[in-house]
């Protein structure tokens, strides 16, 4: 019994040593804010379990951020002879130009742990999107929403198709680490505006530069949201707006200071090597779709943008923007950066910037995922106010027990749909498993390459859409031509003029070209799947080098995948 109060002595005193020091809103709601972390945990492990059901998780930049994952894995137990540089992509090149902290996050757990890669990036990605509700709720409530309409706020966001689209569709792994960090940004940055908090806008600035670090994408978009709130803001509260100004530069410069050592080696690296989307904003986007689809559920579970934003999150988030508008509320600020941000992901059809650089470096299709937090903060309010007002029109709901079941009979009929598409969606997912046929190709390619650096073995894949450049690297030790993120890479020109023959609506395949630009890069193998993913020229690819056995020699087939070697200009055929 001595030691047992010992120990409680001892956890009361660190409970107070903590209490002491800890902020004030964790002093006071720590079991709060744990239970509402949990309860969105258990939510998004629900949502996102069937990534665990295969080889690795699903989406098509997921085999990016493996790669990146296995790359930052490599160089922490040292097993590169650069650090800094990727030997396996395009021939090398400064990976870390790609914020560092989500891959190197599951890099470091990987090396330090027993556990898989994909089991730790698949667990990150869980806890990440759970993080990323709990992210909602609390600025939901720095925007004043009592706790039923910020949890209502934050399972939106995770029901959402936006949401879920990103996970199991494109797989942006980095935007979804990021989020969370970016939605804490914005809410200290308010309790700063509100308080007059130095130390919150503090903050906001480091939270805000982790969200950057995590995905620069994702925290400048956001940023490009801030910039109307803030001027709105500084515009209403006149008696205050040297303290708000104050605020706002805090949180700029800290941001601006954390970032600096990577920004500066990311602008230096890109201005070296030129990258520009082919398509300013990557998308096309006419304006007549964009407005049917998002509102389209049979596009749930399609590879496609403009894709389905939510027919229930569109509506409430359009009436909650209307009555804040009316009202004049704090919650007008959350519309007017939803749209600025509803702006961009028009594309450039309906928005000129985003031909100008490094505007037209954005991905106007992750804009939905962004719009999706502050959109489920607006209809969350409406679906308050709406069943307030309801109440107070009938004299039923006077009681507390009948008013509880109102709000919850309210509320579950509101979120029937959005959890049935949410449902439908996660029926969709389809984690990635490594096929017999591809396991027995890439065997081939290891015991077939030299291990030799100063003869490197370079394979240049069509028609695994990007799973080439994770598996081709990882499970054969050999490099690979192509990769999907070209920032850091300065042969990416070169390797365009493949791609573009390899997916439409680009040009004819050219066997001649194909093999000058592959003699080139270095390029020894060309390995075609004709079945997984039809929408590059596989077919063709295959056709045309078969009618070149001078420049190409057919070395192996299993099933769909065959195996092509590029003949130097000493090795034509006589057979």
């Amino acid at each position: 019994m001595t030691n047992l109060a010992a120990a409680r002595s001892r956890i009361a005193e660190v409970y107070r040593t903590y209490a002491d020091w800890a902020p004030d809103f964790l002093r006071t709601a720590a079991a709060v804010h744990l239970a509402v972390g949990v309860g969105f945990g258990v939510l998004a492990a629900f949502l996102l379990w069937p990534i665990t059901g295969g080889d690795y998780p699903p989406g098509v930049d997921t085999p990016t951020f493996l790669h990146l994952s296995w790359i930052a894995d490599l160089a922490i137990t040292g097993n590169l002879t650069d650090p800094l540089e990727d030997p396996f992509w395009y021939g090398g090149f400064f990976y870390l130009v790609y914020p560092p902290l989500s891959y190197g996050l599951v890099g470091l757990t990987t090396a330090i742990t027993p556990a898989s890669l994909a089991h730790v990036y698949a667990s990150v990605l869980i806890i990440a999107y759970g993080a990323f509700g709990f992210s909602v709720w609390f600025l939901a409530r720095e925007f004043g929403l009592r706790w039923r309409a910020a949890a209502l706020a934050g399972v939106f966001t995770l029901l959402a198709y936006p949401s879920l689209n990103s996970v199991f569709l494109w797989g942006w792994f980095t935007t979804v680490v990021s989020l969370p960090f970016a939605l804490l940004s914005v809410a200290f940055l308010e309790r700063s505006f509100q308080r007059g908090s130095k130390r919150s806008a503090l903050a906001a600035g480091v939270l805000m530069a982790l969200a950057t670090l995590t995905h620069h994408m994702t925290g400048l978009s956001i940023v490009m949201g801030l910039t109307l709130w803030i001027a709105f803001r500084l515009a209403r509260e006149r008696e205050s707006r040297r303290e708000l100004f104050v605020s706002c530069l805090i949180a700029a410069v800290t941001t601006l200071i954390l970032i600096s050592p990577w920004a500066i080696a990311f602008l230096i690296t890109t201005a070296d090597t030129g990258f520009r989307r082919e398509i300013p904003g990557n998308w096309l986007v006419p304006l007549g779709t964009y407005t049917t689809s998002i509102l389209d559920p049979g596009l749930v579970g399609e590879f496609i943008y403009p894709s389905y934003l939510g027919i229930v999150l569109t509506a409430f988030a359009l009436l909650g923007g209307f009555l804040s508008f009316i009202e004049g509320n704090r919650l007008a600020s959350v519309s007017l950066i939803l749209a600025v941000l509803l702006w961009f992901s028009l594309g450039a059809n309906a928005n000129p910037l985003i031909n100008h650089y490094p505007l037209s470096g954005l991905d106007v299709a992750r804009f939905h995922i962004f719009m999706t937090p502050f959109m489920a903060l607006l209809a969350a309010s409406a679906v308050e106010r709406s069943i307030a007002a309801l109440a107070q029109g009938s004299r039923r709901f006077q009681s507390p027990s009948s008013w509880g079941i109102t709000v919850a009979i309210a509320i579950s009929l509101v979120l029937a749909y959005p959890a049935y598409t949410a449902l439908q969606a996660r029926g969709l997912a389809e984690p990635y498993r490594v096929e017999t046929q591809v396991r027995q190709a890439l065997d081939w390619i290891e015991d077939n390459s030299p291990n030799d650096a100063a003869a490197p073995s370079s394979v240049y894949a069509v028609g695994f859409w990007n799973w080439q450049a994770f598996l081709v690297p990882a499970l054969t030790g050999q490099r690979i031509v192509d990769g999907w993120h070209d920032e850091g890479a300065d042969n990416v020109r070169s390797i365009r003029k493949l791609r573009d023959m390899a997916w439409p609506p680009g040009g004819p395949v050219d066997a001649e070209s194909v093999h000058e630009i592959l003699l080139d890069l270095d390029g020894r193998f060309v390995m075609l799947y004709r079945a997984y993913w039809q929408g590059e020229r596989v077919d063709e690819h295959w056709e045309k080098l078969e009618e070149r056995p001078d420049l190409f020699k057919h070395r192996q087939t299993w099933g769909d995948i065959g195996i092509f070697e590029v003949l130097a200009a000493s090795d034509e055929r006589t057979d």
